[in-house]
């Protein structure tokens, strides 16, 4: 199991050396492509070089990146501890205790302690400027997806491809935190 799972391993990183060997080789060909469309004014073909070139450097960072977060899971980096805020409370109050911590994104709790939406904190920053006695039931967004920790993070990092831009992370129906789109940008670029 051990050799076959170092096979799979060293094959990724073959992968991922191919990948970007291929992306240098086709970029130095679109500069190629590109100083010849603009030498011969021929813009069409510098026009296509030019695509070409930035569709290469992207292909490889979708392959890195689905490199780095290959057997990782949510359990590996999402936050314990940030606290949720209650939709009656006032912007202003909101603002303040905000800058108490680090995160971007907060859950927010309904009156009865359900998890009812998230905010985040440059929401709470911009609304509080125009009205600081709003709510921030007035400002959250209403849909709050969760998601279980052994879930890869490729799966997670889709999850936050629509407006979702904080998952709580449930297990046992029990809230063990959150875990957010710059968090995981953030340990993806620890990881790569």
């Amino acid at each position: 199991m051990e050799v076959a799972f170092a096979g799979f391993t060293f094959y990724e990183f073959r992968q991922a050396k191919a990948t970007r060997i291929a992306s240098l080789a086709g970029q130095a060909i679109c500069i190629v492509l590109i100083a010849i469309g603009l030498y011969y004014s021929a813009y069409t073909l510098a026009l296509i070089g030019v695509f070409i070139f930035l569709s290469a450097s992207q292909e490889y960072r979708s392959v890195a990146l689905d490199t780095a977060l290959k057997n990782k899971t949510v359990r590996t980096c999402y936050q314990k501890d940030v606290p949720p805020l209650t939709e009656y409370l006032d912007l202003k109050t909101a603002h303040e205790l905000i800058l108490h911590y680090p995160y971007q994104y907060f859950p927010v709790i309904n009156l009865m302690g359900s998890y009812s939406g998230w905010v985040s904190a440059q929401q709470i920053k911009t609304a509080v400027k125009q009205n600081p006695e709003s709510k921030i039931s007035d400002i959250s967004h209403k849909s709050l997806l969760s998601i279980h920790p052994d879930t890869s993070l490729t799966n997670a990092l889709h999850n936050m491809q629509s407006a979702n831009e904080l998952l709580l992370v449930v297990e046992n129906e029990q809230v063990l935190g959150t875990i957010d789109r710059i968090s995981l940008q953030q340990y993806v670029g620890m990881v790569e």
